[in-house]
């Protein structure tokens, strides 16, 4: 069951991952004192995405810091159960992009992707036979 408050939050993580995958983002990810945990300062508060295990994998966490550092709310990914069994939080796929985008922009992934491709040869163009018009089907009944 999610709450008007988690269903905010929710939207607030979607938010937040599009504006990190724009290239004029004003939002602005840097390293947390603490393992595996990434924030911005946005609008006087300061979001924080973070690995709960420190391990940088699931579970994760968003939290929302006030201008003293005090917790105002947060975000977990995790599961519930209700009689038909036990289901994921809808915003765990969110959460998880969201903390790859922000870490891949901290550590500059990409960057150091493109430096390190530049000195290597590109990978051939697969031998396609679609692209050719040869796919192998024919107009002729198979019997």
């Amino acid at each position: 069951m999610t709450t008007y408050g988690q269903s905010r939050l929710h939207e607030l993580v979607k938010r937040l991952l599009l504006a990190t995958e724009m290239s004029d983002s004003k939002v602005e990810w840097h390293e947390s004192d603490r393992l595996n945990a990434f924030h911005s300062t946005i609008g006087g508060a300061t979001v924080v995405i973070a690995s709960d295990d420190d391990d940088g994998r699931y579970p994760y966490s968003l939290e929302i810091l006030d201008e003293e550092g005090a917790l105002i709310d947060s975000l977990r990914s995790g599961t519930y159960q209700d009689d038909n069994g036990e289901w994921a939080m809808n915003w765990n796929d969110d959460l998880e992009a969201l903390y790859d985008r922000a870490r891949r922009s901290v550590k500059n992934i990409d960057r150091v992707l493109n430096d390190i491709m530049k000195h290597l040869p590109k990978l051939p163009i697969p031998d396609d036979p679609w692209a050719r018009g040869g796919g192998g089907f024919s107009d002729d009944p198979p019997f």
